[in-house]
């Protein structure tokens, strides 16, 4: 096992495109905003779409993320894309019922996410804890914006 490093943090996007899966990346997230990472994830799908994505746009990701929520997947067993360690398949939204402390049910809105990873190079608890962090930002959107 050789294992490649990267100093950026290169977010794959899976997009269903007219010629099956394709997986940009957007390069150096931890210095865009939330505004230009949404900006860029447009252009990706536009780029796919058209089938006008490039080599470059294809390279040198460091973790994927798969929305299957947006052709109405609920659970997934996402594969890692080598060279890549890690992998989130995102479900669609679902009105369920959950609980109060008090124990009265109410709606909430629920969303899943599949991780895959490379246990050879990230042990579970360290993916918990990410997962846990992304909960608390889908959870509290706002502190993605300070």
């Amino acid at each position: 096992l050789q294992l490649q490093t990267f100093s950026d943090h290169n977010i794959a996007i899976a997009i269903d495109s007219p010629l099956g899966l394709v997986v940009p990346v957007i390069n150096r997230c931890q210095h865009l905003s939330v505004a230009e990472i949404s900006k860029q994830i447009t252009n990706l799908q536009i780029l796919a779409q058209s089938n006008k994505l490039q080599r470059e746009h294809l390279q040198n990701g460091t973790i994927s993320v798969s929305n299957i929520g947006s052709i109405g997947g609920v659970s997934a067993s996402p594969v890692i894309l080598s060279p890549q360690v890690c992998i989130g398949a995102v479900s669609r939204a679902r009105l369920l019922p959950r609980y109060t402390p008090q124990g009265t049910p109410q709606p909430a809105n629920i969303v899943s996410i599949s991780w895959s990873a490379d246990h050879r190079v990230l042990d579970g608890a360290t993916i918990a804890r990410f997962s846990n962090r992304v909960r608390h930002y889908l959870e509290h959107p706002l502190e993605l914006l300070i």
